[in-house]
């Protein structure tokens, strides 16, 4: 049986995921950066115009700053392209079907995606990325 592990760490936290398939994670620390300057210029268009109009408060944007973040380091690392090509992708939540548990399915390049998302640590987004 093969043996899969993916490892990130940011802030005072180290995540790490073992599967028997093929997996990417990320963990990202909300830490307080422009976040609108920095999608603008690593975001698709679509995910920066969502984060401008994600309300007033920047906690939220944050949060949808740190959650898109995630989704591209833990899908970088699960297609071994790494941070540049999952740049291109747009991972807005939405275009996906959502489970009560933090998990969601998608579609990108016709290959279909899992995720699961964690939220209880505050502050810090989590991301794991498999094929399904």
């Amino acid at each position: 049986m093969p043996f899969y592990f993916n490892l990130s760490h940011s802030g005072d936290y180290v995540l790490c995921a073992a599967s028997s398939a093929e997996i990417g994670t990320d963990i990202q620390q909300h830490c307080g950066k422009n976040v609108e300057r920095l999608a603008r210029r690593f975001f698709t268009e679509r995910e920066a115009a969502a984060l401008e109009q994600a309300g007033e408060e920047r906690e939220t944007r944050e949060r949808l700053f740190y959650q898109l973040w995630a989704r591209k380091e833990a899908y970088g690392k699960l297609t071994g392209k790494g941070i540049a090509a999952a740049l291109e992708v747009d991972f807005l939540p939405g275009g996906t079907v959502s489970s009560p548990y933090g998990c969601s399915s998608g579609e990108v390049g016709g290959k279909r995606l899992l995720w699961e998302e964690y939220d209880s640590i505050a502050g810090y987004s989590i991301a794991l990325c498999r094929y399904g």
